[in-house]
């Protein structure tokens, strides 16, 4: 119900939103625009650009139940395979942020006090907590490395709300190993039937 009940969140299956974001990568900070179109645990097309340069020079990155790519200037490549399962991971956090996917078939579900602990088949294990209004507040979960290079523990941060009936966060912070990793700032998001 505090995200939006549970009607709301079946008929959002197809998630989109733009904004803007910061990555923190060797001791720098990148601001990119981004458009994103996620259906969790099927699809992801994520457009990005540098914001100094603007859209014309994006890169979109596509991943789908064929295959995963990344397409820059007309040209796509496969991308690789550590990177697909990395990506592929990280997308499965808006299934989990949903709800109503933790009750999938092989989906299993724990409390632990104001927290949930989930295993789901597409995604990794992940821990979910909620403040004391029952909100999703934050995220924390493992996962590959994009460079196949081990796991990478992380943990997200989810604050303010965006107008519509499903409650989704205006910001989402990611740390990765304890470190500022990457805050995405939304300036639209919709959600509707695929």
């Amino acid at each position: 119900a505090a995200a939006g009940g549970r009607r709301a969140l079946i008929r959002a299956r197809v998630l989109r939103w733009t904004g803007t974001a910061v990555i923190h990568y060797g001791g720098r900070s990148i601001r990119i625009g981004v458009d994103t179109l996620c259906e969790p645990f099927v699809r992801a097309v994520s457009k990005s650009w540098l914001l100094s340069d603007g859209p014309a020079k994006s890169r979109t990155m596509i991943l789908g139940p064929d295959g995963a790519w990344i397409e820059r200037g007309g040209e796509r490549t496969p991308m690789p395979e550590a990177m697909r399962v990395h990506e592929t991971q990280q997308f499965a956090v808006y299934g989990l942020m949903r709800l109503v996917d933790l009750t999938d078939p092989g989906a299993a579900v724990r409390r632990e006090g104001n927290a949930l602990r989930v295993r789901h088949p597409k995604a990794p294990e992940a821990l979910l907590r909620f403040d004391d209004k029952a909100r999703l507040v934050a995220l924390e979960d493992e996962v590959a490395a994009p460079d196949g290079g081990g796991a990478i523990p992380q943990h997200f941060a989810f604050r303010g709300r965006m107008p519509g009936p499903v409650a989704w966060p205006r910001l989402i912070a990611i740390e990765q190993r304890g470190q500022p990793y990457f805050e995405l700032s939304l300036d639209s998001f919709s959600a509707g039937p695929a």
